[in-house]
């Protein structure tokens, strides 16, 4: 493999894993704004569209069909003051070394 191929694959490597990093602390968001607003049996993105359901009157049917980048803009003022604990960074990490074991 050519090392222009390899640097290709690698970038877009990178691309996705940072997608999912973005979307697992969206998920450690959601559990921290469930908490605040008092929510009882909801977390993570869950309770991010039902905060929404709240705040804009949207309907179920519209949450619900909103892919994750979507929400993340529709929740950007409140997500742009959210800070990864570190017990949820040191989680990602992890589960990072344990996906690359053999």
């Amino acid at each position: 493999m050519s090392n222009d191929k390899y640097r290709s694959l690698e970038i877009t490597a990178k691309l996705y894993l940072l997608g999912a990093q973005g979307n697992y602390y969206l998920e450690c968001f959601g559990n921290k704004l469930a908490n605040e607003q008092g929510f009882k049996d909801i977390e993570g993105i869950e309770a991010i569209r039902h905060y929404l359901m709240i705040k804009h009157n949207w309907l179920p049917s519209q949450v619900q069909s909103m892919s994750l980048d979507v929400i993340r803009n529709a929740v950007n003022e409140e997500y742009q003051d959210y800070t990864p604990s570190r017990e949820e960074i040191m989680a990602f990490d992890s589960a990072l070394k344990a996906h690359r074991k053999p």
